[in-house]
């Protein structure tokens, strides 16, 4: 039954251009990862090595990769550019669930690497606390532990230690160190070495690199790599936690405090990961995204909250966007009133002559706050924006289908309001009859797409007068059957679908879709 099911589900699909590329793109990750934690974990450099340092040294391959893919479905400015453009059809996946699942496997990487790296320390001769905050000269250290078996006399070691005492002196180098470091270094840390591991940017010939590596305590490059590396230890594992939606639900602000912090881990991955070239890259577009989010801030614009009923909040902010807005565009907000640190993304429901309009929905401790507020509040606020979401991909489908639950019906509204296409068919699942009011400027025009409304609640009551005689509007009492209504929209063509709502009717919704082979596209930002 299993078995048929999931070959019934991977033929609904493979027609689909977006799940094609999925597929191509975890062929191509999964044999990646692979390989990086089969060389890591091959990693045998010197006697020392054992299964913790194999562990960590595989699991920090792994973490480079992830990183790497980690922020690229985060970059707001890059998907606007990409979800404005007809290839947004063919998008590779969920860009939020892709980022969820990303973080959650470094987050198991991270303890991998971390708790091996620790427990590797334990397994040296020298101190556990030595060999993490480096108090003793990275030279001297490694001839004494990890290098040691290339060392050919004990009293070398003694000599380097006695020269990192004395004060580094440049002629006790020439006369006694540098001896030591051709017969005992040299050999390996050189451009001409054949050890596969030994890094061949630590010559160790000259004065200068070798005095470079000589350091203790805070100065060590012991000490650089192992408290960076515990404070992203840390900062992953904070983030990971507070990601897990039921936590993230309770504790909001400090998610997204916590998340913002994120910033800082490249830095520290710069100085922590020798490898920085893995990072550059990604690097250099998190720079330049975030530079682009500043620049799109407007602080201190003008709004006015008035409150539409028990659940619903209408704001109206006084605003002037240099970007062209889109259907189905949305952006972030920021009350200091009620927060001075969250930011919450909304919908655009409307753009006209500097006046930005939003519904929002009370679903949260923030939403509840603003609802407090009272009636009608006005208040000054910031905006970040405007961005895509997957309906403004909608005006490119030569048919769509917009499926709307509820509030969910905002990023459709600016798209019904703007243009006209006969192509198009809305479904609005919604509880109360009073809410028809939203759509009454949509509903009254002359020239409008086939519009179908679903009334869950409400039974006995009446349709508002304005209603009669409407044509292209089908009101029903009762929840949808979607299952019918895919098979009722297939006859002729498929389309696009796009739904949002809430998340069990846009599964249900996008599973029979699907069925007929629909392109669907579900809200999430």
């Amino acid at each position: 039954m299993l078995i048929s099911r999931f070959i019934e589900l991977l033929f609904s699909r493979l027609h689909r251009p977006a799940f094609l590329l999925s597929t191509v793109l975890l062929v191509a990750v999964i044999p990646l990862v692979g390989y990086e934690f089969v060389e890591g974990f091959e990693y045998e450099s010197n006697e020392t090595t054992n299964i913790w340092l194999s562990i960590s040294h595989a699991s920090a391959a792994v973490l480079l990769v992830l990183l790497c893919l980690l922020w690229l479905p985060v970059l707001n400015s890059l998907l606007r550019r990409a979800r404005s453009s007809r290839w947004a059809r063919y998008q590779i996946l969920n860009e939020k669930r892709l980022h969820r699942w990303i973080g959650y496997l470094l987050v198991i990487f991270t303890l991998g690497h971390g708790a091996s790296q620790l427990q590797y320390y334990t397994t040296l001769e020298i101190p556990f606390t030595d060999a993490l905050l480096g108090t003793e000269s990275d030279l001297v250290r490694s001839m004494r532990s990890t290098m040691y078996e290339f060392v050919t006399e004990d009293e070398s070691i003694d000599v380097v230690d006695q020269w990192v005492k004395a004060g580094r002196t440049e002629a006790m180098f020439h006369e006694q160190i540098r001896p030591i470091m051709k017969d005992d270094c040299t050999k390996c840390h050189s451009t001409t070495s054949t050890q596969t591991y030994a890094i061949q940017s630590l010559p160790l010939v000259t004065y200068d690199e070798v005095v470079s590596l000589s350091y203790s305590g805070v100065q060590s490059r012991q000490f650089r790599i192992n408290v960076t590396g515990l404070l992203l230890f840390v900062l992953f594992i904070l983030i990971g936690v507070t990601s897990i939606p039921i936590v993230r639900k309770r504790v909001y602000h400090h998610f997204e405090s916590l998340h913002r912090l994120g910033y800082w881990s490249l830095p520290l991955l710069l100085l922590h990961v020798p490898q920085w070239y893995w990072l550059a890259p990604v690097g250099v577009l998190l720079i330049w995204d975030w530079s682009v989010q500043r620049l799109s801030v407007q602080h201190y614009c003008k709004g006015e909250l008035k409150r539409l009923d028990e659940q619903t909040i209408k704001l109206v902010v006084s605003t002037n966007f240099k970007q062209a807005i889109h259907a189905g565009d949305y952006v972030k907000v920021r009350i200091p009133v009620v927060s001075k640190t969250e930011w919450h993304a909304f919908s655009i429901v409307s753009y006209d002559e500097g006046l930005l309009t939003l519904k929002i929905n009370v679903a949260g401790d923030w939403t509840r706050k603003l609802m407090a507020l009272g009636d009608y509040v006005e208040c000054i606020l910031s905006l970040r924006g405007p961005y895509s979401s997957p309906a403004s991909q909608s005006r490119h489908s030569k048919k769509r289908l917009l499926i709307a639950g509820g509030i969910g019906i905002t990023p459709y509204w600016h798209w019904l309001n703007a243009e006209y296409c006969a192509n198009t068919h809305l479904i609005w699942v919604v509880k109360d009859i009073d809410r028809l009011e939203w759509l009454k400027p949509v509903l009254l025009e002359k020239e409008r797409s086939e519009i179908f409304i679903y009334i869950t609640q409400g039974e006995n009551a009446e349709l508002p007068k304005w209603l009669e005689g409407l044509n292209g509007v089908d009101i029903k009492i009762g929840r949808p059957c979607w299952m019918t209504l895919a098979e009722a929209f297939s006859t002729a063509e498929v389309g696009d679908c796009y739904l949002c709502g809430p998340k069990a009717m846009m599964a249900e919704a996008g599973k029979s879709f699907r069925r007929y082979r629909w392109h669907v596209f579900k809200e999430s930002f």
